[in-house]
């Protein structure tokens, strides 16, 4: 029997001082930008599998805090997440 990666879901709220819309282009399209754009917070962002945009990719950001890896399973380009 084949094993499964586990699932794990985030949801986070958090306030910005910028458009959503771009955000969430900077989240989903430019993610290893965010070290630059703020260092403080991510040492790495980069994409392990993929595209990095579409189902299936796999990025890895690194924290202050921690590691962390996600597996986008689906995007909703009119609700933007």
């Amino acid at each position: 029997m084949a094993q499964s990666t586990p699932t794990h879901v985030i949801d986070v709220e958090s306030e910005i001082s910028c458009p959503a819309d771009k955000m969430y282009d900077l989240l989903k399209n430019q993610l290893t930008r965010l070290p630059v754009i703020f260092p403080e917070i991510y040492k790495n962002a980069q994409v392990l599998e993929g595209d990095g945009k579409s189902l299936g990719s796999v990025r890895r950001w690194t924290y202050v805090i921690h590691h962390t890896s996600d597996e986008i399973l689906e995007v909703d380009e009119k609700l933007m997440k």
